[in-house]
């Protein structure tokens, strides 16, 4: 194996600068910042994107699979105006436990607004609304009260922001299903892995916490569905996604996924400090691993002390 190569700054640089191939597999969207998938996009590549949550999948429809859809002032306007003006009951009762109760209902009636546009613009309208539900959650505590913006006028700037960002270059498509099949089914020159974390979803939603990360998300891309917790951790029992009882257990899945994967002439694996002894053990089961590049992203990024392995 090389020598590790040690690259101080953003991870989607280091990528940029170390993927060459025209076309990109990524398994898990929804394990990194979409703005991953789509900086790749951005340099030309074809990118497929897969996720099995609602919310990663609706996210590369509206920002990766887009190729010029905006979502218009106008339209942006009639999601909303008169939005948390009635009281009546919560379509989805779970966002009481994402935002204060005086948010929440702004959030239930936008939500079941943004059903009516176009899949493109639900994607970035979906997108658009966690992250405004983000700035209610920042702005709960009753210090802020003299400074916090309307959330209206929050979701239209957040919009304002995703349509500078839709572009029509590279390509992108997105996926909705169990990661072993995507792998199967991909046709892309690489492989970019980031694996989920071995905690699981449920984990999570079982504490009885404020859900966040990709649970929260998914709260609020669901909507009013109703039963799809169950239906979520049946999809992912024993694979990613769900809860590891054992670090044996992770990496074994992790194998498994690799087995699947050798169709691909070249993956990229992004990997944590703590877990990159285990996962190049791991990888070298299947490839020589043919470079290395530690990378330091705590001063760029507030990040952490990681890994590209390249087989």
């Amino acid at each position: 194996m090389s020598q590790v190569k040690e690259y101080v700054g953003a991870e989607i640089m280091l990528l940029s600068k170390i993927l060459k191939s025209d076309s990109v597999a990524v398994p898990f969207g929804g394990r990194n910042p979409m703005w991953m998938p789509w900086w790749l996009k951005t340099l030309g590549k074809s990118v497929h994107v897969n996720d099995i949550l609602h919310y990663g999948y609706m996210d590369t429809v509206g920002m990766i699979e887009n190729d010029g859809v905006l979502l218009e002032k106008e339209t942006v306007a009639g999601l909303i105006e008169g939005l948390g003006n009635n009281s009546r009951a919560l379509e989805n009762p779970e966002l009481a436990k994402l935002v204060p109760p005086e948010d929440a209902l702004f959030f239930d009636q936008l939500r079941g607004r943004v059903e009516r546009l176009s899949p493109r613009q639900r994607g970035m309208a979906i997108r658009a609304g966690f992250n405004t539900i983000r700035y209610s959650q920042v702005m709960e505590s009753s210090r802020f009260s003299n400074i916090r913006m309307p959330l209206g006028r929050v979701f239209e700037r957040e919009v304002e922001e995703l349509n500078k960002r839709v572009t029509s270059a590279g390509s992108g498509i997105a996926y909705r299903m169990n990661a072993i099949d995507f792998v199967q089914q991909a046709q892309a020159q690489a492989l970019y892995l980031q694996f989920p974390v071995a905690t699981g979803l449920s984990t999570e939603y079982a504490t009885g916490a404020r859900p966040r990360g990709p649970l929260g998300r998914e709260i609020w891309a669901r909507g009013p569905s109703k039963n799809w917790m169950p239906e979520l951790r049946a999809a992912v029992k024993g694979t990613f996604g769900d809860r590891f009882t054992s670090r044996e257990a992770y990496f074994s899945a992790v194998a498994n996924m690799l087995e699947h994967s050798q169709n691909f002439p070249a993956w990229v694996i992004n990997v944590e400090e703590a877990d990159y002894p285990d996962m190049v053990r791991t990888i070298s089961k299947f490839r020589k691993p043919k470079a290395v590049h530690r990378m330091d992203t705590r001063e760029a990024s507030g990040g952490y002390m990681g890994y590209f392995v390249m087989a």
